[in-house]
């Protein structure tokens, strides 16, 4: 199989990148929903530099995976009509999450005075000034991307599981193989 994608099907970097994100959201999800079930503490804070670190890497994995989709074009869409403006319209929704949740949640660290170690190789460094008002609204807006995200990503994966056993059209075997 080849490293870029094909006219029908997803090559191994785009198939690296789908499976490797997917992991790493359902990994950051656990973790915010996990240490906001804890009080306040070392452990909480933890859980909490793990939840940052990995989303920082998701933003940045997220950018990398549209740059690489300019340069090798995923396959055209095996649907038509309405199925095919939906399914763009899911894509595009997942991205613009993929993005913004991780942006939002770094904007709420950050204008909350507070630094984003990133695994301990840099520091994004928090604002000397606290904006209370863009923090705030940052971390309402996280919560929604979060909500958004998940139900999104529901419903990605239903789709998925009804092309593989109700329509056996192909599109699961496009990005997952045989």
């Amino acid at each position: 199989m080849p490293w870029g994608n094909q006219k029908h099907i997803y090559g191994k970097t785009s198939r690296l990148f789908h499976l490797g994100m997917a992991l790493l959201v359902f990994v950051i999800v656990a973790l915010a929903w996990y240490a906001d079930s804890l009080p306040r503490g070392p452990e909480k804070g933890e859980l909490f530099f793990w939840h940052k670190s990995v989303g920082v890497l998701l933003l940045g994995l997220a950018i990398v995976r549209l740059i690489w989709h300019r340069f090798s074009p995923v396959p055209p869409a095996l649907v038509q009509g309405r199925q095919a403006k939906l399914v763009k319209a899911g894509h595009c929704l997942l991205y613009a999450l993929m993005v913004a949740m991780p942006a939002l949640g770094l904007v709420m660290s950050v204008a909350g005075g507070r630094d984003v170690q990133v695994f301990n190789w840099f520091t994004i460094p928090g604002w000397d000034s606290k904006v209370e008002w863009l923090g705030s609204a940052a971390h309402s807006g996280h919560l929604l991307a979060a909500k958004l995200l998940i139900a999104v990503i529901v419903l990605h994966v239903a789709a998925a599981l009804y092309h593989k056993l109700v329509a056996r059209d192909g599109v699961w075997e496009r990005m997952f193989g045989r």
